[in-house]
This record gives structure tokens, C-alpha cells and sequence, in this order.
């Protein structure tokens, strides 16, 4: 029996709590987004969710090594025993750093209001929907690699341990560098360039990750590219759909995220499936052609934008 099909055995009751981990935790992304976006000035408000934007997925990075160590020396219940006393004691700290925020425009209705009005919003916003398409595609290559990623590392021929793998974690953490500049350049050349460029990025770091499987130097580099173009991506796609309807700016972000999510979710969980029948050339390959059709949704959308804006002229 391959011995990466014994791995996905060993860590499916892991994988199938995947999602819910997701959705108790990820809400605090899209208000913390949100909260940014409302307090920068507005032509700095790419530059506000870059900065964002490098706390949180510095946070997502960090937490595959301290995971890998916590897991290697107190198993994975220890390990999570830890990231939820964390988690109690850093929304203790937040109730007191972070500024109260209440849009005088914004609707509270709550969460069954939110779903309702999903459909209007999507039929309404054309940049919506095209927002959720392309940011579906790097989240799901995202969450599909990353896990994919450990199972991998811990397999034949490299079998690295729990802590060897989260290290991979600090080479992602050199794509942070490039969200703060992400932010500034979609508020001075627009937001579509910069997402076909990160889209870009994180296509070529596929590559590297499928042309080298075995080396570590370039697997590193892979995790690198596929990180900042991600991140890249992300802070320019956010800035752009935040600035949409301010009156419905919760609703139109809470839609954005939903699917957003949702997406990962399924990254994280048909990953590991694609791995455990195929190996982990098919996980980069399907995931440079999921990144490839983000990039050609966004170009076709500048190109077919610039045509219009001509034929006006």
C-alpha cells in the first residue's frame, strides 16, 4: 500500500474538521478587513488592508511551524489545547486594542439578512462576481497545496517530521513583503493589473513546486512565489469590491468571503483526496490550471474593460 495513502488515512479525522475550523475562525478576517478599510484614508486604503493583510497571513504562516513543533512534542491534542488558549487570550486583547467601528450607512439586520441579499448583490455587481471567481481560484490552489504540502514533505523520498515541515512556513512569510506594496500599487495603477500579476506569480510557483518535487531549495522558492502572488492578489481584490457600494460594503464583503472560504474549504478537503489517488505532481498540476483560468479571467476582464472604455472615447 503507497505510503501516502496510510498518511491521508492518518490524518482524515484531521481533514474533515477542516471546514468547521474555518468558519469559526475566519470571520474575524473579514471584520478586521472591513474595519481597516472604513478608518484609512481613502487613498490609502490598499496600503490599510496590505498592512492587514501581512498580520493575518503572517499569523496563517507562523502557525504551521509552532504547529509542526507543538505537535512533535505534545501531540496534536496538546497542540490544539494551545492555539485555543491563544485564541481566548488574543479576543480578550483585541476587545481593548482594536477601535469600536459602526458604519452610520451600514445595515445590522444580521446574518439571515446578509443571505438574502447575496443574490441581489452578485445579479447587481458585475465586479462581484468576478472578485469572488478569480479569488475562489487562489484559495482553493492555496488551500489545496498547503495541505497537500505537509503530506508530501512527510512522505517518501524527503519524510521530513512535523517541524521540519513548518518551517516551510517562514519561506511563505517572504511573500508578506510584497502586500503593503501590493496595496499602494492598486491604489496608483487599479486593481486589475496587480491581480494578474500576483495570479501570475503564483502560477510560476506551481511550476517550480511540480518541476521540483524532491529538492527542498526549490520547493522553498515554490512556496515563496505561490505566497506573494497569492497575497498580492488578495489585497488588490479586496481593496477593489470594499470600495463597490459603501451603503452595503458588510454585505458585499460578507458575500465576497462566503465563497471565498467556501472555496478553500473545498481546497483543503479534495486536496488530500487528489494526493492520497494521484501523488502530488496532479495536486500542482490541477492547481497551476486553477491559477491559470484566475489569470485569464482577469485579463479578459481588463482588456474587455479597456475596449469599452475606448469605444466610449
Amino acid at each position: 500500500m503507497p505510503a501516502h495513502c496510510a498518511l491521508f488515512r492518518h490524518f482524515r479525522g484531521a481533514l474533515h474538521e477542516l471546514p468547521r475550523v474555518k468558519q469559526d475562525t475566519t470571520t474575524n478576517a473579514v471584520h478586521l478587513a472591513s474595519a481597516a478599510f472604513h478608518l484609512a484614508p481613502a487613498a490609502a486604503r490598499g496600503k490599510a488592508l496590505g498592512t492587514v493583510a501581512s498580520g493575518i497571513s503572517a499569523g496563517i504562516l507562523l502557525s504551521r511551524f509552532a504547529g509542526g513543533v507543538l505537535t512533535q512534542h505534545a501531540g496534536w491534542r496538546g497542540m490544539l489545547l494551545c492555539f485555543g488558549a491563544a485564541a481566548v487570550l488574543l479576543g480578550i486583547a483585541s476587545m481593548r486594542a482594536i477601535p469600536a467601528v459602526r458604519e452610520a450607512h451600514s445595515d445590522s439586520a444580521g446574518y439571515w439578512a446578509l443571505l438574502r441579499s447575496m443574490p441581489g448583490l452578485l445579479l447587481r455587481h458585475r465586479l462581484l462576481r468576478e472578485g469572488i471567481l478569480v479569488g475562489a481560484c487562489w484559495f482553493f490552489v492555496f488551500s489545496a497545496l498547503w495541505v497537500t504540502l505537509a503530506l508530501s514533505l512527510s512522505d517518501a523520498p524527503l519524510r521530513l517530521n512535523p517541524t521540519q515541515v513548518g518551517l516551510f512556513g517562514f519561506a511563505g512569510l517572504l511573500g508578506l513583503l510584497t502586500t503593503r506594496p501590493a496595496g499602494s500599487l492598486a491604489d496608483r495603477v487599479g486593481f486589475r493589473p496587480v491581480i494578474a500579476l500576483g495570479l501570475a506569480t503564483a502560477l510560476a510557483g506551481c511550476a517550480v513546486l511540480y518541476a521540483a518535487a524532491t529538492s527542498i531549495p526549490a520547493i522553498a522558492l515554490g512556496v515563496v512565489l505561490f505566497d506573494t502572488g497569492c497575497f498580492a492578489a488578495q489585497v488588490a481584490n479586496q481593496t477593489r469590491l470594499l470600495a463597490l457600494e459603501p451603503s452595503a460594503r458588510n454585505h458585499i464583503y460578507g458575500t465576497y468571503m462566503f465563497a471565498y472560504y467556501a472555496a478553500g474549504a473545498l481546497g483543503s478537503v479534495l486536496g488530500p483526496v487528489l494526493f492520497a489517488r494521484a501523488g502530488w505532481l496532479p495536486v500542482c498540476a490541477v492547481s497551476a490550471a486553477i491559477a491559470a483560468g484566475g489569470l485569464l479571467l482577469t485579463l479578459l476582464a481588463h482588456y474587455a474593460e479597456r475596449d469599452a472604455a475606448a469605444s466610449r472615447a
